[in-house]
């Protein structure tokens, strides 16, 4: 078991602050669309599309600060080198490709159940906790599955990408 999980270190410590990336990116953005509610703009009103566009971006902004920092030290252990400025803003370019794809898949979920007439439906759970199951919450979901996998791939061959030890011949080139 040991070496199993030797072996898979990296992609089981991916998906831990994947995960974790997740929690922080969607909690930022379920508690903008808690606050504007609490506010008073109306989830049927066009200031809501204003502000889940607002909470998509600053929710990517956090997420991204988050997992630069754990990807670099703890998932791919990545050593500081010269060129760090250049490897942040390849991790942010790598990024913004993967924002798109968080962008695509959360509002054509929520246009897709918004147009099919989804209907919302609450789960009460135990201590008055109360979960809505909106579009908002499937959308991410989905986009949650997508975006890990694209950032794992970013990542791993070109953000963090092993550079080859000082004699060692970068095999990946023959491909």
């Amino acid at each position: 078991m040991k070496n199993l999980l030797k072996k898979h270190r990296e992609i089981l410590m991916y998906l831990v602050f994947g995960v974790l990336t997740t929690v922080v990116g969607t909690g930022s953005y379920f508690l903008i669309l808690f606050a504007a509610r609490l506010l008073g703009v109306s989830e049927t009103g066009v200031a809501y599309n204003f502000v889940r566009v607002a909470a998509q971006i600053i929710q990517w902004v956090l997420a991204v600060l988050f997992a630069y920092y754990t990807n670099k030290k703890w998932v791919f252990e990545a050593k500081e080198t010269d060129s760090e400025k250049k490897r942040l803003a390849s991790f942010f370019g790598a990024r913004l490709f993967s924002l798109a794809c968080d962008s695509a898949v959360t509002f054509g979920v929520i246009f897709l159940l918004s147009a099919a007439s989804y209907r919302t439906f609450s789960l009460s759970l135990p201590f008055g906790i109360s979960l809505s199951a909106t579009p908002d919450l499937w959308a991410k979901l989905a986009a949650a599955v997508v975006v890990i996998v694209v950032n794992y791939i970013l990542s791993k061959f070109i953000v963090f990408k092993k550079e080859p030890a000082s004699g060692e011949i970068d095999k990946s080139s023959d491909l």
